[in-house]
């Protein structure tokens, strides 16, 4: 994974995105507010998202990065719903794969956000066995919640085996 301070710069984001919530907010707010989104991206994750959006593998790399580093700010769920859909149309190497693996067992694990539907999506492409084996593994989580989003992963991917041997 690359060295690119995440957690501090969704940090940033959002304390600027605070302060520019203030009644009414100043010209200067509102250019540290923009000024912290755009380097809450590393450079070039603009052109990765758009290679990503138009299915050029390129795009891979990091967008997986992005979703393992799971920055939290102003509209990073939208961003995390995206990549999801976008690596659904992409070949994605073993090491990829089992990335991914970690990074939907985490989500599972940690909470139920608005992407968490997108996540599921990607579930059927990374069904791997030990995925699968994993989420079954939660089913008996004391954690209802893990439980929860465990089932509705297994249901999603469970779906897709459905629609393709009818």
């Amino acid at each position: 994974m690359s060295k690119f301070a995440w957690s501090e710069r969704a940090k940033d984001a959002e304390e600027a995105r605070r302060a520019v919530n203030t009644s009414p907010p100043a010209p200067e707010l509102v250019e540290r507010f923009y000024n912290a989104i755009k380097a809450a991206y590393p450079p070039g994750f603009g052109e990765h998202y758009d290679r990503l959006k138009n299915g050029d593998a390129r795009g891979v790399e990091m967008a997986i990065e992005f979703l393992e580093a799971d920055p939290w700010f102003f509209r990073s769920g939208y961003i995390k719903a995206n990549l999801a859909r976008f690596l659904k149309h992409v070949t994605l190497s073993n090491q990829q794969v089992r990335r991914l693996e970690k990074v939907l067992l985490k989500i599972v694990d940690e909470r139920n956000t608005q992407e968490f539907r997108n996540y599921c999506r990607l579930a059927r492409i990374v069904a791997t066995p030990t995925l699968i084996e994993a989420l079954k593994k939660r089913l008996t989580d004391d954690n209802i919640h893990h439980r929860l989003r465990a089932t509705w992963m297994l249901f999603a991917i469970e779906q897709d085996n459905i629609s393709r041997n009818p």
